[in-house]
């Protein structure tokens, strides 16, 4: 409900309205009056949240009263320290006493109009009614009890192919056997069903098969060029946009292709394409997956037939009970009555998987107790019946269940845009910048976001896509279509953010109160249709600046608090002076992402955007930094991504709210004279990568919570200074990395390193001396990632008690040929990668009793390395990967 979004921008404001104090004087006491009736308001409204949905309308009506008052609140404390925060950095020296004293008098007067609207709320005496609501919230029962934690997430995510075994096998033999013609199979059914599930389980089985293959996932109004563009991408490589129907034809002629395109919305977009792929008789074959009934329509009444449809069956109810189960109970056996009351839990998902699995991360989080379950079961029946569809009425019901401080979280990830793989870390720092994570005074923001996502994660409201290969920790995230749609239609109905399709300069002229909008070129209305966008903050297209005149005075777009451009179907939009115009005049901008946008050059007047707290750009010909960056005072995170860049400012030494910053290459850090500045970055957590030679500055530099630090280029000439890594008493991650441009290495590891390190990645260091000896002593290392000419030395050796907390261990492209590890090394190792090693013969004898190996990701290992892992087959506790 409204709530959980007033709660945000309530605390957030106080936060401010504290932080900033000084820049109030003169408006002090309205101000913290302001913030205390504003900090009266949230926690009503935590009440109303937390109450049950049968609130009386007054409730409801105060609420979304609140809500709107409290973006006013919001609206007026930003446009003013705009103006302050400029004064108080001697940035507009012409602004006269006067001008600033009518800026104070004009805040004063907005403050006094809030409060008058909160005086009518009490007035009117509506608050007791949230009282009244909530006394009905039902607290947990006596004698309750936690379920059990869910298993690990890598496990879980195979579950949910429970009741596919037939429909893999026939679609293996539709794709493997047959006639030699090009075939066209379609896989037909509503969503929620499994169709992507499916489909990519039968291509990961099979596309070995074939000489070319290419999976490609599509967005609801893509273009035949969109879908072209991709496939040449996947198969190439190229981004080129010239001659695409010859550049695939040519690429898949004479060869054996296999081709997936998921998620087509409409038919005769294949049809539209068909003539791009040759069909030589090859046995090749092209696979999508479609809601589209009209599939039967298409197969006779074109030049390029498709094979009949394959529709995907509803789960029955003996592999929906099985699927609950896992979800649920973790496959465990349980009682008759347990049983009972499950399958009726079941039998209400009508089959769909998807349904199946978001009611079993609901009840993940409930109390197993009969009379809990029971209840839940209630409004699983009515929300069911109200949505007339079993996958929107319990996804609506788990949405409606999520604490106040996770509906925010859910919601905003329906700015991104379809099938975009959502980068984790990128997700939580996106978060933090927005204020929708609130400070704790026990554990980081990111800490807290962190274990924030990790629960909608434990909920199956968020799908995980990719996890990292050094500790399977979880890289990048995925919606399901059905979950997009949901949050996009929610944050229009609460406000939070909505999606305009902008299709002339007269749609966007109503949109002058925008706060949160997604525009991009698949969204549902023009803006001039959609009135919840009053208040909307966040754009994720540059394209809607097309429409704007950036001189006009009545410039739309005013209160956007967020401009996201995001890398989608390889397009790449472009940054000319007129959208950098339009960029600079969103004045309460907080989050900046150019990452799908070209930018040759940042304008000077960068220091505008005061209120700018994240800005990241992605691949770019930016070959310098404007000194107008470093006067963000409020930036947070700082990520360029282009290797242009040769220097970083000493102006980033003034960024004191920074806590993330990231660069590409080897940037040289520069710093003034010793005695002219602070050198204090407080705040920073990570730095990476940069030019080793900040090395010499770190006895004056004092970065006290850096935890990640990423050094790139030559290390042979600042390896004196490695030493000096003992002044980050919270250095927990560290990569050291020669750019090949540099004739020598380090040669050997340094003897000292920090003991707090947990994870140290060496690329291109050339060490020719075993470093084993000495990284084995670190006593809190559990990461260890050995790259690419890191290490020169034919043999490596882990004797007694190395690496007493290593989990992970990779070796990758290492002339190694002899390996021993003593019997009390490396006892707690999990997960061991060893890749390109085709020098090593054995495998060392001690590894195959280490009791918590899990995992053996092999690729290319040599003959005699093969052999004797193979021989082993059957005999061992952990699960072998072998690559080609």
């Amino acid at each position: 409900m409204a709530a959980a979004f007033a709660l945000n921008v309530l605390d957030s404001l106080c936060k401010v309205i504290v932080k900033e104090a000084d820049l109030f004087l003169g408006v002090e006491d309205q101000v913290k009056i302001l913030g205390y009736h504003l900090k009266l308001m949230g926690s009503f409204l935590k009440d109303a949240d937390s109450a049950h949905q049968e609130h009386v309308a007054e409730v409801e009506e105060l609420v979304i009263h609140i809500k709107d008052l409290a973006y006013d609140a919001e609206d007026i404390i930003d446009k003013y320290l705009v103006t302050a925060r400029k004064s108080a950095f001697g940035f507009d020296r012409l602004n006269s006493k006067f001008n600033k004293l009518a800026t104070k008098q004009d805040l004063g007067t907005k403050i006094e109009a809030i409060m008058n609207q909160i005086k009518e709320i009490y007035a009117k005496k509506q608050l007791p009614a949230i009282q009244d609501a909530t006394r009905a919230a039902v607290s947990t029962p006596d004698g309750s009890f936690l379920p059990k934690p869910r298993k690990d997430p890598s496990v879980a995510e195979t579950d949910d192919l429970i009741g596919f075994q037939n429909d893999i096998d026939t679609l293996v033999r539709r794709l493997t056997k047959g006639e030699s013609q090009r075939a066209v199979i379609p896989i037909v059914g509503v969503g929620g069903l499994g169709k992507t599930t499916l489909a990519k389980k039968v291509y990961d089985l099979v596309k070995n098969e074939f000489r070319c293959h290419a999976w490609v996932s599509l967005s609801q109004d893509c273009t035949p060029m969109n879908v072209l563009q991709q496939i040449v991408k996947f198969l190439t490589g190229s981004i080129e946009v010239k001659e695409l129907e010859k550049k695939l034809s040519d690429c898949l002629k004479n060869k054996k292709y296999f081709i997936v395109l998921d998620d087509i919305w409409r038919v005769d977009l294949w049809q539209d394409m068909a003539p791009c792929f040759p069909d030589d008789n090859n046995g090749s074959r092209i696979m999508f997956t479609t809601r589209s009934t009209d599939v039967t329509l298409q197969e006779n009444s074109n030049p390029n037939p498709m094979e009949p449809p394959y529709y995907l069956s509803f789960l029955n109810n003996k592999d929906s009970w099985e699927l609950f189960q896992k979800k649920v109970f973790g496959g465990e056996s349980c009682t008759s009555e347990w049983e009972e009351l499950g399958r009726k839990f079941a039998e209400q998902c009508g089959g769909l998987p998807q349904a199946i699995i978001l009611l079993g991360g609901l009840l993940s989080v409930k109390w197993r107790t009969f009379s809990e379950w029971e209840g839940v079961l209630d409004h699983v029946n009515s929300s069911v019946i109200e949505f007339q569809n079993q996958c929107l009425g319990i996804l609506a019901l788990c949405y409606n269940d999520l604490p106040c401080y996770l509906k925010p979280l859910f919601l905003y990830m329906g700015v991104f845009p379809h099938h975009f793989e959502i980068p984790w870390k990128q997700l939580i720092r996106l978060w933090i910048a927005e204020g929708l994570i609130e400070a704790k005074s026990d554990q980081t923001m990111e800490a807290t976001a962190d274990n924030y996502l990790n629960m909608l994660v434990d909920r199956s409201l968020v799908q995980v896509v990719r996890r990292r290969a050094d500790n399977g920790g979880v890289k990048t995230l995925k919606f399901h279509d059905v979950l997009r749609d949901y949050c996009i239609s929610e944050g229009q109905k609460e406000n939070f953010f909505d999606t305009i399709k902008i299709v002339d300069s007269a749609s966007l002229s109503q949109s002058t109160k925008l706060r949160r909008v997604a525009s991009t070129s698949e969204n549902l209305d023009s803006a001039s249709q959609s009135q919840s966008a009053k208040i909307c903050r966040v754009v994720s297209s540059l394209g809607i600046f097309r429409y704007m005149n950036p001189e006009s005075g009545d410039f739309p777009l005013k209160k956007v608090r967020s401009l996201l451009s995001f890398t989608m179907d390889s397009d790449r939009e472009s940054i000319d002076r007129n959208t950098l115009l339009h960029i600079m005049n969103l004045k309460l901008l907080r989050v900046l992402n150019l990452e799908g946008a070209s930018v040759v050059n940042l304008p000077d007047d960068i220091d505008r955007l005061v209120h700018l707290r994240y800005l990241r750009l992605g691949t770019s010909a930016l070959r310098s930094l404007p000194l107008s960056i470093f006067r963000l005072s409020s930036l947070e995170t700082l990520d360029i991504g282009s290797s242009l860049i040769r220097n970083i400012p000493v102006g980033f030494w003034m960024l004191r709210q920074l806590r993330h910053a990231k660069f590409v290459g080897d940037p040289e850090l520069l710093l003034p004279r010793q005695d002219t500045s602070d050198f204090s970055l407080a705040n920073l957590q990570t730095l990476s990568t940069v030019s080793p030679k900040i090395l010499q500055y770190l006895d004056f530099v004092d970065m006290p919570n850096l935890t990640k630090l990423g050094l790139c280029g030559d290390l042979w000439a600042h390896r004196r200074y490695i030493i000096r890594l003992y002044n980050l008493e919270r250095l927990e991650k560290l990569k050291l990395v020669r750019f090949t441009d540099y004739r020598f290495g380090l040669y050997s590891i340094p003897k000292v390193l920090p003991e707090t390190l947990t994870k140290l990645t060496l690329c291109d260091t050339e060490l020719v001396i075993d470093p084993m000896p000495t990284l084995g002593k670190l006593q809190n290392l559990r990461i260890l990632k050995l790259l690419q000419r890191s290490c020169e030395t034919k043999v490596i050796v882990c004797g007694a008690n190395l690496f007493p907390q290593l989990q992970v261990l990779q070796l990758v492209s290492l002339p190694i040929e002899e390996w021993t590890v003593d019997a009390t090394a490396l006892k707690r190792l999990e997960r061991l990668v060893i890749h390109f090693c085709p020098g090593l013969k054995e495998f060392p004898k001690a590894l195959w009793e280490v009791k918590s190996l899990l995992v053996l990701d092999l690729l290319k290992p040599g003959q005699q390395f093969k052999e004797e892992i193979e021989s082993y087959e059957g005999r061992h506790q952990f699960k072998i990967l072998f690559g080609n």
